[in-house]
């Protein structure tokens, strides 16, 4: 019984996203990498996903840290970032801080329930620091935002038609 290589199925690997920009805030599941390897980063995808590179990379839901325990882990993020991973023992504030951030977040529980109402995915901001906002300061930050970009417009063009104005005169 012979058959032939076309007639068999090649198993597809999936191409890992690319890497983009550390987050300023982890999601969950790099808090938990960070405690078991020094010096992990949570960085967001080079593309439209929302998940952290490492979530989308090995396939696993990218949940954010729940706000009960957005105090320890913040400190323990904090003192992780002073690791860049390679021969950098960890001391004892590290091991501690890293401890409460674990411990907090099994008292928060699993956190595999998805959230009641969908969240828009954060553009400007860390993923944790926008989740813990109200509607009404999620709606001001978007306003700002415009408000700025409007601003930048109008100096643009301004500048654009001095540009101009000066081009006519010479």
């Amino acid at each position: 019984m012979l058959t032939c290589l076309s007639e068999q199925k090649k198993k597809q690997t999936k191409k890992a996203p690319p890497r983009g920009s550390v987050r300023h805030f982890p999601c969950r599941p790099c808090v938990t990498r960070a405690t078991r390897a020094p010096g992990h980063e949570c960085a967001s995808q080079d593309n439209t996903g929302a998940a952290c590179w490492d979530c989308a990379k090995t396939g696993h839901t990218c949940r954010p840290v729940p706000t009960a325990a957005h105090a320890a882990v913040r400190a323990f993020w904090d003192l992780n970032r002073q690791f860049s991973g390679v021969n950098d023992d960890t001391d004892d504030a590290w091991r501690a801080a890293a401890l409460r951030a674990a411990q907090q977040l099994r008292a928060c529980g699993s956190g595999a329930a998805p959230p009641a109402a969908p969240v828009p995915a954060p553009a400007l901001d860390s993923f944790g620091e926008v989740l813990e906002k109200s509607l009404e300061e999620r709606k001001v930050i978007a306003l700002e935002a415009i408000a700025g970009a409007a601003r930048l417009c109008v100096q643009l063009i301004q500048q654009g038609e001095d540009d101009e104005e000066e081009d006519e005169d010479n």
